[in-house]
């Protein structure tokens, strides 16, 4: 069993890597979130832009917007030790640029998310693997753990079987589990 995050980052990222075409498995997962009565009763959608082989949830965006529904990307800030992360809602592909780590983020002029609108929010919360308590193995920046800390919507986690973690996922005093974990055949609620 590996203990050490960083050894395991490098475990699932080469696991990820020889996984091949994953796009049926997170159509699967993504029709599955789009059947939760959580998503159902949601006002906005905050999502991720896949990067380094993480499961394709941009036909998310159609779907929130078709069923009217804001839709909201992270925007990293700089100026911070920790660096932060905000949500801003965006609604083409033209309000999208090229961010700080290569990954495509709102532009300026897009509306950032208060904590009002994030109440009534689902969050889509990427990783490298998860374990079935919700808790996540991220890049090791701390962007979503610092996010979630404070957020006061729904969080879900989308995980592929062979990025389901078989034991519990080392965790420190920062470290926050999803409220949802959709696995290709089970839906974990992880509060209940």
């Amino acid at each position: 069993m590996i203990s050490d995050k960083s050894e395991l980052r490098r475990h699932y990222l080469a696991l990820r890597t020889n996984l091949g075409d994953t796009s049926k498995q997170a159509a699967e997962l993504t029709d599955t979130l789009l059947r939760l009565p959580e998503w159902q009763s949601a006002d906005i959608i905050c999502s991720y832009m896949p990067t380094r082989g993480e499961l394709d949830v941009t036909p998310l965006m159609a779907a929130a917007l078709s069923a009217n529904k804001g839709y909201a990307l992270p925007l990293t800030t700089s100026g911070t030790a920790d660096g932060e992360m905000v949500f801003c809602l965006v609604t083409t592909p033209d309000d999208l640029s090229v961010g700080r780590f290569g990954i495509c983020e709102p532009r300026p002029h897009c509306q950032r998310l208060t904590d009002a609108q994030l109440e009534r929010a689902l969050c889509v919360v990427p990783a490298l693997a998860f374990d079935t308590d919700g808790y996540r193995l991220g890049y090791g920046g701390g962007y979503y753990d610092r996010f979630l800390k404070n957020f006061k919507g729904i969080s879900v986690g989308l995980a592929l079987e062979a990025c389901l973690s078989p034991t519990p996922l080392p965790r420190g005093e920062f470290d926050v589990a999803v409220d949802i974990l959709i696995r290709e055949r089970q839906v974990i609620r992880t509060h209940e």
